[in-house]
């Protein structure tokens, strides 16, 4: 996105509050979504995840090539347009999960949630530099991806 919207500020910007906005509004909207059958949640937004990112890989090079021209204010919102449904399904994991230990009386086990969570993240952005930098973005952005639908199998 650097090299697309021109500048890292703008681009580090787009990309977290798309995410973040995107996020907040899937983990709001996620009670709504199968309130009896948390597990079918979580395997359906898991697998929302994949797809997302599969359609995104395929899709955004298409659609922002052809904005190359346009003005930043024009490439910034489409690129905001384009990961918000990616922030929205990847709001709905964690707090079903979270919901999920509530119901199965773990509540004990949703401070390490937060933790592993939080481990992960850290984890997860550096590991997805060092794939990047050895193997390229998209292998990076492939392997998150097969992630959630590990939780789709496993779950």
């Amino acid at each position: 996105m650097t090299l697309y919207l021109g500048s890292p500020t703008i681009s580090l910007a787009v990309l977290l509050s798309s995410l973040l906005v995107g996020m907040g509004a899937g983990s709001f909207v996620s009670r709504r979504f199968y309130p009896r059958n948390l597990r079918k949640r979580l395997k359906v937004f898991s697998l929302c995840v994949f797809f997302v990112v599969m359609v995104l890989f395929f899709v955004h090079s298409i659609i922002l090539n052809n904005l190359l021209g346009s003005s930043i204010f024009i490439r910034g919102f489409v690129t905001a347009l384009l990961l918000l449904p990616l922030g929205f399904v990847l709001g709905v994991p964690f707090p079903t999960s979270i919901t999920l230990l509530k119901k199965m009386d773990m509540e004990r086990s949703i401070p390490w949630m937060y933790g592993i969570n939080g481990t992960m993240s850290v984890l997860g952005s550096v590991l997805a530099v060092a794939v990047s930098l050895v193997s390229g973005f998209s292998t990076a952005l492939l392997i998150g991806a097969l992630c959630y639908l590990i939780i789709v199998v496993l779950g």
